[in-house]
């Protein structure tokens, strides 16, 4: 059953000039906040440091006594709240005005000035092909116009583009959440900003250290010995015991002193025990939690939103329901405390008073049975709200792109108004019709280079990638059916294997073939530009007949680009043709060139390379006679 395409309804969507002009409204408030904050922290710091040396005069001439020093430190106290409150202040407006200016890059295709993108490392995806093809990754890509905060949003981003569709029931929730989302714009600016723009940002996690923190957490960990910990208690409250002697009665002092000496080294042993139980039991995992970045935050952003429609409220009601938040807070607090042992000092004192990595153990212990288990799972919700919040952006940040109607039967394949290269400039870019409404059909694209066919082919896959993850498409009207889009795009020799570059496009060729023919899995939509460009006219032409057979007997619809106008041709009613042109124009000593990028019915009917030729003074020599 096709799904309805869930827009706003009937309104008027905002324009693109009107959200530029919204981002930049509040980039001005923004610049303007951070700028007020920025002067209080200074004056505030300068306060600061007139306040310390006052009162380092007036306690010398005092004397120094404790009464004055504790007065100098409480009233001190208030003042670096306030300095703090106006850092904080400051930083948050900072991050605003780069998640502004990186939103406003991002409509403009500044690929100059947008926040760079780290690619993710996902082995085993299916499609690796089509993001080579299509510019899905790399500086200018669909994921780098994305804005996904969080290596593990983009992680699931990219896995959603790159791998078979979904189900449609999953795709239409995405989609619903999208649309919600996509209005919801002080979340959108607010995710940007703790993602990408917080403070002391460390390296994302590699594969591995995810690997290795998501198997910490599912295995199970022998817990601390209660005879352990309960010796622990014991000898902290018999330390205290004789603190309180020697305090109550001097002259128990020297039994209390006894007592102490050997309950501290007691303590100190019981204390290495437990660090090597917590270096057993957390190895790198605490390493890898620094290095998630601002997961915490973000999931509470998550669950203080209210409800969103979609996959996104779905999210919602799990994190909300698990007590996600509260469970993860309180492991970064445990590994925050266990970050003590970075001073050694503070550390062997606390040992020494109160055995605090015994009892540091146990909670983590505590902590793990009760919580671990469902970390991995947390993890991958946020990743999902991620993903959904990126393609919410894209569709906010560009508002005349709409969500498509996805459906699983026959037809249509894929229609389309106004299509569009998502990458290019909404000034400058050019859209097209696509119309494959048949099951086992395909357009030939015909027309000189530079004319636009293998623009329009990467817009048309671009824009199904998108569509088939959940997201909006740049299109004014799109409807697809659930398909495995496969490519031959760019083709590159591999002289360490000995393989040319004709028998690379042809193994491709081949591949995309066999995932055609295969009947379990949706049907292929494929886009080969130019193929078997690598051998003579009369070959490439029966080839390529060969090829399209196989394809269309499969049940696959797609788009071929070629040079050749009769590629296809008696192949039946099934290869529609269409053609892009353009003009040559002698200018000079030179030749100019221009395109209209606009694609037209039936097959190309001219060529441009005899006329080039010719205006570059290339004519064909005529024999000088003897």
């Amino acid at each position: 059953m096709a799904t309805s395409t869930p827009d706003a309804g009937d309104d008027v969507a905002p324009s693109s000039h009107s959200r530029r002009a919204d981002v930049e409204a509040r980039l001005r408030a923004a610049e303007a906040e951070a700028s007020t904050a920025a002067r209080a922290v200074s004056r505030l710091s300068g306060v600061r440091l007139g306040y310390a040396a006052a009162a380092v005069v007036l306690l010398t001439l005092a004397g120094w006594s404790w009464p004055l020093g504790a007065l100098a430190v409480l009233l001190f106290l208030p003042l670096a709240y306030v300095h703090r409150r106006f850092e904080a202040r400051a930083q948050h407006a900072r991050g605003v005005v780069s998640a502004c200016r990186a939103s406003l890059a991002r409509m403009a295709r500044d690929w100059k000035a947008m926040p760079q993108a780290r690619a993710p490392e996902l082995p085993g995806l299916t499609n690796t092909i089509a993001a080579h093809d299509l510019d899905v990754l790399g500086d200018v890509s669909l994921f780098r116009l994305l804005d996904v905060g969080l290596p593990i949003g983009g992680e699931c981003t990219v896995r959603w583009l790159l791998t078979d569709p979904a189900d449609l029931r999953t795709i239409e929730a995405r989609q619903v959440a999208v649309a919600a989302l996509r209005e919801r714009t002080e979340l959108l600016f607010e995710s940007a900003r703790v993602a990408r723009f917080g403070v002391g940002r460390r390296p994302p996690p590699t594969q591995a250290q995810m690997a290795a923190f998501r198997a910490w957490c599912e295995q199970p960990v022998r817990p601390l010995s209660k005879v352990l910990v309960i010796g622990a208690r014991l000898l902290v409250f018999a330390l205290a015991g004789a603190v309180a002697m020697a305090l109550a009665a001097p002259r128990l002092r020297d039994a209390a002193m006894l007592i102490a000496t050997i309950v501290v080294p007691l303590q100190l042993v019981l204390s290495a025990l437990a660090r090597r139980h917590i270096r057993a039991g957390l190895g790198a995992a605490a390493d890898t939690l620094a290095r998630l970045g601002d997961v915490v935050t973000i999931m509470r952003m998550i669950v203080d939103e209210p409800a969103v429609a979609g996959r996104f409220g779905d999210i919602q009601r799990s994190l909300a329901g698990g007590h996600a938040v509260a469970a993860f807070t309180r492991l970064r607090q445990l590994l925050d405390w266990d970050a003590v042992r970075y001073s050694p000092l503070m550390h062997y004192a606390a040992n020494a008073t109160v055995a605090f990595d015994v009892h540091l153990a146990d909670r983590l212990g505590a902590w793990h049975l009760r919580h671990a288990a469902a970390i991995p799972g947390w993890i991958d919700l946020v990743a999902e709200a991620q993903a959904l919040t990126a393609f919410a952006t894209l569709g906010y940040e560009n508002p005349d792109w709409v969500l498509p109607t996805l459906h699983d039967r026959a037809v249509p394949v894929v229609e389309a108004r106004d299509c569009g290269h998502p990458l290019i400039a909404s000034d400058v870019r050019v859209s097209n019709p696509v119309a494959l409404s048949q099951p086992a059909e395909t357009l030939v694209i015909t027309g000189s280079n530079m004319s636009g066919k293998t623009t329009y082919l990467r817009a048309v896959g671009l824009n199904a990638l998108l569509a088939l993850a959940g997201g909006p498409v740049c299109a004014s009207a799109m409807t697809i059916r659930r398909s495995r889009v496969r490519t031959s795009v760019r083709i590159e020799d591999d002289l360490s294997r000995g393989s040319s570059l004709f028998f690379a496009e042809v193994a491709r060729i081949r591949d995309v073939v066999a995932d055609a023919e295969r009947n379990d899995a949706p049907p292929v939509l494929f886009l080969l530009d130019e193929i078997l460009h690598g051998t003579n006219a009369a070959d490439r032409r029966q080839a390529t007949q060969l090829v399209l057979e196989r394809l269309m007997h499969s049940g696959s619809t797609g788009i071929i680009t070629t040079h050749d106008a009769g590629v296809g041709v008696d192949a039946g009613a099934t290869v529609m043709h269409r053609h892009f042109t353009d003009t040559v124009h002698a200018e000079g000593a030179g030749v100019r060139m221009t395109f209209d990028y606009t694609l037209r019915d039936g097959p190309a009917t001219t060529t441009n390379a005899l006329r080039i030729l010719e205006l570059l003074g290339l004519r064909e020599h005529e024999p000088t006679k003897s």
